[in-house]
């Protein structure tokens, strides 16, 4: 760690002031990152054939329990039938029967066959009761994750309800939502889909898929996805990031800059690692004079007091050992037990 502040000191140091790149704008980093026409179609035909594709055949699975009747062999009947692991269950006449992943149909079929060898013309009737197997996962930032059953009528928005919302957290004085729904995922088939749990909440009915048996929803974190702003704003502090942040709207939540304050701000990008520093004439934003400059998650603000502090010492001033770790390993807590 040491190692790494010298060799940042020794960076800035040596940098002048027109050696530091620009920040692109907001809006530009999206740009950057923009899909092919080739790739959005794709996701579009995968989207269009998930909503295409029928709900899959229920197949009879270990602890699901079934009632069994025989027509006009009420002695017969069997209630609360279990599948055992193995995929058995046991009658009277016909001993034990394997169901495991077999349809309900093909299982009247085959107690019929069995029950014709002390019966003419047996008619079975075979009543779910409960189906454990019918279960999608929920996990991540939900209230209740876990195991809930679905059907062929819930669909995405219906199952993120089951988890009974998400969970929020005091930061910097201020509630904010852990669940991270631009960057949370559904995998079915070892297979992560193209679906934007965004879209879903804003009623898209493309992307609202149908849930499926065995389907996996993980709902993503923002406490990893944070803004430091440091120096000479009236609130230093770790700020939750989101898409389309700007410079200026990550000074607005730290209450704003002081009245004594260097025209050129420095952002840290890239980590502590190899870090990139940029340069920003907030003047100039704040005056409409150049695009607000867009942040991405984990950049590090610092608005320095004069000149000297902007090129020269204020890793060291903005880095003190102690704090630096502190604020690495934990920055919620450490940001939000400051005096």
């Amino acid at each position: 760690m040491a190692s790494t502040l010298v060799a940042m000191a020794g960076l800035v140091g040596c940098n002048h002031a027109d050696e530091y790149p620009p920040l692109p704008p907001v809006g530009s980093i999206a740009e950057m990152a923009v899909k092919s026409e080739e790739d959005r179609a794709r996701e579009l035909a995968w989207l269009q054939r998930l909503q295409e594709q029928p709900y899959p055949t229920y197949r009879i699975h270990s602890g699901d329990t079934f009632t069994i009747k025989v027509y006009e062999n009420p002695e017969l009947e069997a209630q609360d039938v279990v599948v055992t692991p193995d995929g058995q269950i046991a009658l009277m006449l016909v001993g034990a029967c394997n169901l495991l992943g077999k349809t309900l149909p093909e299982v009247v079929e085959e107690l019929e066959k069995r029950y014709s060898e002390y019966i003419r013309n047996p008619k079975v009737a075979v009543i779910p009761r409960t189906i454990s197997s019918q279960t999608a996962t929920i996990a991540g930032k939900v209230n209740e994750p876990g195991m809930y059953p679905v059907n062929n009528r819930i669909r995405l928005a219906d199952f993120l309800s089951l988890g009974n919302g998400t969970p929020t957290e005091l930061f910097n004085g201020q509630g904010f939502e852990l669940a991270d729904f631009s960057s949370s995922f559904i995998v079915r088939n070892n297979e992560r889909l193209p679906v934007n749990f965004e879209r879903v909440l804003e009623g898209d009915p493309l992307h609202n898929i149908s849930i499926h048996p065995g389907d996996y929803v993980y709902i993503t974190s923002r406490a990893n996805r944070l803004v430091g702003v440091m120096g000479e704003v009236n609130l230093p502090s770790f700020i939750v990031w989101y898409e389309n942040m700007g410079l200026l709207e990550a000074v607005v939540n730290a209450r704003g800059l002081k009245e004594e304050y260097w025209k050129n701000v420095i952002v840290i990008r890239g980590g502590m690692n190899d870090p990139i520093l940029y340069r920003v004439n907030i003047d100039d934003v704040l005056h409409g004079k150049i695009p607000n400059p867009a942040l991405l998650s984990n950049d590090i603000v610092y608005v320095p007091k004069d000149a000297f502090s902007e090129y020269n010492v204020f890793v060291r001033k903005l880095f003190p050992t102690g704090q630096l770790l502190n604020m690495l390993l934990s920055p919620i807590a450490f940001w939000s037990t400051r005096n």
